[in-house]
């Protein structure tokens, strides 16, 4: 999986040409929801373990040309290059299904029985003048307020 460093290569190259094609570019930010919890009663192996699945799941849930990378800790973001808003929540519906369908035992979440994701999307408009550090932060905002709001769920925010 792909780290911040190569998020930042990957991004500077495309918002180049997000800016000449004014393709749409959606940014999610997802988050394990009670990640903490889990490390701290299964134990850490087991959440390391589970972090690995985990990516290998989103990463295996996007389509081909999606830039999937960890973000920190157990946080992820997927770049999806030409997806508009309804595309992008029809992936981050499609990532959270196949995450809750692995049907990993999460006895400690407030949530559900098993491991959950919360996710904040946003999408690049067209003629923007903002950098894509500006989406990423929006995403970021999106992520908080699903968390906010009950977690185990996507928010977009424009």
């Amino acid at each position: 999986m792909a780290n911040r460093r190569a998020l930042d290569e990957f991004l500077a190259w495309n918002w180049v040409l997000y800016k000449e094609t004014k393709m749409p570019i959606s940014f999610m930010m997802i988050d394990i929801d009670f990640f903490k919890l889990y490390n701290d009663n299964y134990g850490h192996l087991k959440g390391d373990e589970v972090l690995i699945l985990v990516a290998s799941y989103i990463n295996a849930s996007c389509e081909k040309g999606d830039f999937v990378a960890r973000y920190g800790g157990e946080e992820f973001i997927v770049i999806m290059l030409n997806k508009d808003k309804k595309e992008a929540m029809k992936n981050a519906n499609n990532i959270m299904q196949n995450i809750y369908h692995l049907n990993i035992k999460h006895e400690f979440s407030s949530v559900s029985d098993r491991l959950t994701l919360s996710m904040g999307i946003t999408t690049a408009h067209i003629g923007t003048t903002k950098e894509y550090e500006d989406y990423i932060k929006k995403a970021d905002e999106a992520l908080y307020e699903a968390k906010q709001y009950g977690r185990n769920k996507y928010i977009f925010i424009e």
